[in-house]
């Protein structure tokens, strides 16, 4: 009875699910490199099209900075995509070096990344949902 229990606890990894996770880690750490790079041109385009989009605000009558969301999104995207390369890197390190600790390490920051991501857009939708409630109000006046 004692060795069925420690065959449940040792669990092993088989060569196809080795490949699959080499995979994922392979493509993670591919979306985390180009959305860095789309991010810097984000940043890059906004300092080439600042003077249009203030032009634009001020004609609207919108006294707002529009550097605040690119701050946000510079924020935001380095924060989860640093994390998902750290993840990507350590999940490849673990499974090539049979190196448990590092596995795991990439497993948690996997984690982390969805973790931030989910509440992210949680935030998103609930702040979409407020805007459109206000305007639908406002516009009932």
């Amino acid at each position: 009875m004692e060795d069925v229990q420690q065959s449940i606890f040792n669990f092993e990894l088989g060569e196809t699910s080795r490949e699959q996770l080499k995979k994922i880690a392979y493509w993670a750490g591919i979306n985390a490199v180009l959305s860095l790079v789309s991010t810097g041109l984000s940043v890059i385009i906004y300092f080439k099209d600042t003077g249009t989009v203030k032009s634009s605000l001020s004609y609207m009558g919108v006294n707002s900075q529009p550097g605040t969301s690119l701050i946000f999104q510079l924020l935001f995207s380095l924060i989860l995509n640093i994390t998902l390369y750290k993840a990507s890197v350590n999940l490849k390190r673990g499974i090539d070096n049979s190196d448990q600790p590092g596995f795991n390490k990439g497993l948690g920051l996997l984690r982390t990344y969805f973790r931030v991501f989910g509440i992210l857009m949680i935030l998103i939708i609930v702040v979409l949902l407020l805007f459109v409630l206000i305007i639908g109000a406002a516009k009932s006046f």
